[in-house]
C-alpha cells in the first residue's frame, strides 16, 4: 500500500470535518474520493499529506509516518489544487523549468510538455490559456518533479467534456507508467470509467471503499451514480451544497 490511514479525525474549532477516517491506496492505481461539495475531499487530503493539522489517527505514505510536511511529501508526492497561484506573466516553458528546479531528479521539461500536449504553446504566458490549458499546465507542474504519488484535487471541475476525457487519458498514462494517483471528485461517470478503487466521503466519514463496479454489484444498481445515491440520500441537505 502506497497510502495507509487509519483513524484520522479533523476539526475547524468545534467543528468536526473528518471522523475516524481509514483508507488504503494500491501502488500503481487510480483511486477515487468521492464526495458532495463541501463533504471534506480537500480537507482530507490536506489533512493526510501534513498541510493541516489532524486531531488523531495514524497516515502512512510510502511507508512514512505523516505527521507534517517532510520530505517524503516535498520529493515523492505531486499535489494539484484546485486552485494555484502561477505566476501569470511567465510562460509555460519558464512555469515548468522553475518548478523543476525546486527536486533532485525532475523530468525534462520538453519531456513533460510532450506528454500533456503543450509543446506548440511552450511561449504561451500563464494569464493568456484557456481553462482547460491551465489544467494541463497544473498537471505538468504536479508531474514535472517525478513523483511518485500525484494526488489531483477536482482536476477536471468546470471543464468541457472533450477535455475532461483527455484528462482522463493522460492520467491512465501515468498509472501505466508506475505511477499512484488519487484524485477526488464529484463527477461520479468520472469516478466509474477511470478509478480502480473508490470511497465514498459522507457526512465526515468513509462509507465505503471498493472497486466501482463492487459498489454497484452491491447496492444492485445500473451505475455508480445510482449507488452513490443510493448510500448518500437523494436529497440535498442545508450547509453541503
Amino acid at each position: 500500500m502506497i497510502i495507509e490511514i487509519n483513524n484520522m479525525c479533523k476539526s475547524y474549532g468545534e467543528h468536526l470535518v473528518l471522523d475516524q477516517i481509514c483508507l488504503k491506496v494500491k501502488t500503481g492505481s487510480v483511486f477515487g474520493i468521492l464526495g458532495r461539495n463541501g463533504a471534506g475531499k480537500t480537507s482530507l487530503i490536506e489533512t493526510m499529506i501534513g498541510l493541516r493539522k489532524k486531531d488523531s489517527g495514524q497516515v502512512t505514505i510510502l511507508g512514512k509516518n505523516i505527521e507534517r510536511v517532510n520530505d517524503t511529501i516535498k520529493y515523492h508526492v505531486g499535489l494539484q489544487p484546485q486552485t494555484s497561484a502561477l505566476l501569470p506573466r511567465q510562460t509555460i516553458f519558464e512555469t515548468l523549468t522553475l518548478f523543476a528546479s525546486f527536486y533532485p531528479n525532475p523530468l525534462p521539461v520538453e519531456q513533460v510538455m510532450g506528454q500533456l500536449g503543450l509543446e506548440q504553446i511552450s511561449n504561451k504566458r500563464i494569464d493568456h490559456l484557456s481553462g482547460g490549458q491551465k489544467q494541463r499546465v497544473l498537471l505538468a507542474v504536479t508531474m514535472i518533479g517525478n513523483p511518485k504519488l500525484l494526488i489531483l484535487d477536482e482536476p477536471t471541475a468546470g471543464l468541457d467534456p472533450q477535455i475532461r476525457r483527455s484528462l482522463w487519458s493522460i492520467i491512465r498514462g501515468l498509472r501505466d507508467q508506475g505511477k499512484t494517483i488519487l484524485l477526488t471528485t464529484h463527477y461520479i461517470e468520472e469516478a466509474e470509467q477511470l478509478c480502480d478503487e473508490v470511497a465514498i466521503l459522507h457526512d465526515k466519514h468513509i462509507i465505503v471503499q471498493n472497486s466501482p463496479q463492487q459498489i454497484i454489484n452491491a447496492q444492485q444498481t445500473q451505475t455508480l451514480e445510482d449507488a452513490f445515491v443510493s448510500l448518500t440520500g437523494d436529497l440535498v441537505r442545508e450547509g453541503w451544497d
